[in-house]
């Protein structure tokens, strides 16, 4: 069962992740194309996710990419994991909001530059 804490990081994951995916569809012309990069980059996540705990534990500063913040909701389970993520639940809470809110402001100047 997932606490309250759990259910808190899955819904900031999801927002990182559409604000990601509004972002990526703001930078296509082609609408089809946006969708297709989203739903490819959601499973490619999981792949790389391995690589790149591989790449923080040799550089520390990549702590901070907005791949390793996906792992928030995870790290409320399992609290072990802050050993990998290299950052605190809270960092990790910041570190979603920031990428949040840094993601929506660039998609909405990109689709602002679209010709629609």
């Amino acid at each position: 069962m997932i606490g309250l804490a759990g259910v808190g990081g899955e819904f900031l994951n999801t927002w990182l992740l559409l604000s990601l995916v509004l972002l990526i569809a703001a930078l296509f012309k082609s609408s089809g194309a946006a969708v297709a990069v989203g739903i490819i980059g959601y499973f490619v996540l999981g792949m790389v996710n391995i690589p790149m705990i591989a790449l923080i534990r040799k550089y520390t500063w990549l702590k901070w990419n907005p791949l390793n913040m996906f792992n928030f909701s995870a790290q409320l389970g399992l609290p072990t994991l802050s050993k990998i993520t290299k950052l605190t639940d809270v960092q990790l809470f910041w570190g979603n909001l920031a990428y949040i809110i840094l993601f929506l402001v660039l998609g909405l100047l990109f689709f602002r530059r679209r010709e629609v």
